[in-house]
């Protein structure tokens, strides 16, 4: 049953008859009832579906990273379909996908230079179960200031699982270490780092800083 929001002649969403009223992207839309093919999907299109659904796992298990990085960049549109669209033509190479090339946040603000992940053993225990983050020393600019906090992503693609620390340290540290949650112990995990400006306004490109297992 549709419902009709302004009269007779108004906008309207759910069923009415032939034609479906919804609501996206700030604007009211109207299509034909969607009729489901009974086709097989090719090999073309399986590897498709596959490519989608793979870039998707990532942009959705940390769209709070996705939603602070690409907000400037969707200028008022879906911003999860914003960082999609922009990672979808440069991540796949043939048939898989390169997650050296993977972001989250696109922005002005300078990306770190030099940057290094390596393996840190606990202290009570002995195992691996640190990573650090180094970057070089930068002079400061408009784009580049010792107060702008970096945030720092390890993602395990088998696992569809990964840990996040945000605006922990500041660009002048020239370091920081995250802390690896024991499940993800023997999966690789690919690091990257950005950093924001301190009042949070303005963020900066993703930096791809290595892969390791531990």
């Amino acid at each position: 049953m549709a419902i009709v929001n302004n009269g007779l002649l108004g906008t309207f969403f759910k069923k009415a008859g032939v034609v479906i009223g919804r609501r996206g992207k700030r604007r009211n839309v109207m299509t034909g009832l969607h009729k489901r093919s009974k086709a097989k999907p090719t090999e073309i299109q399986l590897e498709q579906q596959e490519r989608f659904a793979e870039l998707g796992r990532f942009l959705h298990r940390n769209a709070d990273l996705v939603a602070a990085g690409f907000k400037s960049a969707a200028k008022g549109k879906e911003i999860i379909g914003t960082a999609f669209s922009y990672n979808y033509p440069r991540v796949f190479k043939e048939d898989y996908l390169d997650y050296t090339r993977l972001v989250y946040s696109r922005g002005p603000v300078s990306i770190p230079c030099g940057v290094q992940v390596t393996a840190l053993a606990d202290e009570g225990t002995g195992h691996m179960r640190k990573l650090r983050f180094t970057w070089a020393a930068q002079p400061q600019s408009p784009n580049c200031q010792y107060a702008d906090r970096g945030t720092f992503l390890i993602y395990s693609p088998e696992r569809n699982a990964g840990v996040s620390s945000v605006h922990v340290v500041n660009r002048r540290a020239c370091a920081c270490d995250v802390l690896v949650p024991r499940y993800l112990a023997g999966f690789t995990l690919h690091c990257y780092m950005n950093f924001d400006s301190a009042d949070g306004g303005r963020t900066g490109d993703t930096v791809y800083a290595g892969a390791l297992i531990l």
